[in-house]
């Protein structure tokens, strides 16, 4: 990606912007996609440990949908 503009030198060009801004959503999108992930693995855990406790208490568990 060249990032000075191939019609006039003095400018930088406007499809090395877009990808300037395009890698920057990129890199926040993975970040919150990680932290999503994170809490969804939270999540099942804490559902596993629920669904445990009520077994172990002969409680039925609620169907997943």
């Amino acid at each position: 990606m060249i990032k000075k503009c191939t019609f006039a030198e003095h400018r930088i060009c406007e499809l090395w912007i877009d990808y300037q801004v395009t890698s920057a959503a990129l890199a926040e999108a993975d970040e919150l996609c990680h932290q999503n992930w994170t809490e969804i693995q939270h999540q099942q855990d804490y559902i596993d440990l629920l669904k445990s406790i009520l077994t172990e208490h002969n409680i039925d568990v609620p169907p997943e949908y």
